[in-house]
Parts: C-alpha cells; structure tokens; sequence
C-alpha cells in the first residue's frame, strides 16, 4: 500500500507514436522515428514550474518500483 503524499505526481508511459503495436518496434525507420522523443518527459507547465523546473533539464524520477534518469 502506497502512503499518501509519497509520491505526489503519477507516472504514465506514453503510447508510441508511430506504430500501433510492438510488432513493428524493432523496423529501423520506426526505431529512427522514436528515437527524437526517447528520454524525453514531459510535465504539465504549472507542476514543472512549482518545482523549478524548465526544458531541457536532467532529472531523477523516482517512485515505488524504481527510478528513472
């Protein structure tokens, strides 16, 4: 059971945008395609801001099954 206020934001991996399934994830031109998002977080302007943070900083996102850099 997660405490309340450990984790103030939730995490939502994105859907792939150029192909449908991973049946096409391994052809290069999607790999190519994906790869200009890959790393990339994206945050709502108003939680970025609260914590001081602006495009193109590093961060460490860390949760209860992990962490992300």
């Amino acid at each position: 059971m997660r405490r309340k206020g450990a984790y103030p934001l939730e995490f939502s991996a994105a859907q792939a945008d150029n192909y449908m399934n991973s049946t096409f994830a391994n052809l290069p031109q999607h790999q190519r395609m994906e790869a200009r998002t890959a790393g990339v977080l994206e945050m709502h302007g108003t939680d970025a801001a609260a914590r001081a943070i602006v495009s193109g900083d590093e961060l460490r996102c860390s949760m209860g099954g992990g962490v992300l850099r």
